[in-house]
């Protein structure tokens, strides 16, 4: 009987020690701000930077191939997860590179495209050349991804930019 007893006793202690090591995760995984991480899919690099700010949680993305870095930002609840861009599709048409990264949740982001060694938005080719924007814009519908068309008229490409 005293052999019993000592093993309900150990387990007891040992359901008790699992319990409280999952409540101090659960404890940090709340109070996590901010958190910093690096990966690689496929041929790009992605530098991750996840914070809280105003009780809005935002990640900002770097993306790099081997010639361009690509700079994103979302402010879509992720739960603080790291990692979460599943998926970088590109597509190209001549010189122009466009890409646009697939989020967890299967949620698309904004596309960008090198265009004449510049880092821009899809907007602003459609500024430039409407033919080459709807072009790109079918070859990602073709692949089946939902593309949301915003109207955004009023693009403008700055020589000179300073933000202080």
């Amino acid at each position: 009987m005293k052999l019993k007893k000592k093993y309900v006793n150990r387990l007891k202690l040992i359901i008790l020690v699992i319990v409280i090591i999952l409540l101090l995760f659960f404890i940090l995984k709340l109070l996590k701000t901010e958190h910093k991480t690096s990966y690689k899919i496929d041929n790009y690099k992605i530098i991750e930077k996840f914070y809280i700010k105003d009780k809005k949680h935002y990640y900002n993305f770097i993306i790099k191939d081997s010639k361009n870095n690509y700079f994103y930002n979302t402010n879509n609840k992720f739960n603080k997860n790291k990692k979460i861009i599943n998926k970088i599709v590109n597509k190209k048409i001549k010189n122009i590179t466009c890409i646009m990264p697939i989020y967890k949740k299967n949620i698309n982001g904004n596309i960008l495209c090198n265009y004449e060694n510049n880092i821009v938005s899809i907007y602003y080719l459609k500024s430039i050349n409407e033919e080459l924007y709807n072009k790109f814009i079918k070859l990602f519908k073709k692949d089946g991804y939902n593309i949301e068309l915003k109207n955004n008229d009023n693009v403008y490409k700055y020589k000179k930019l300073s933000i202080y």
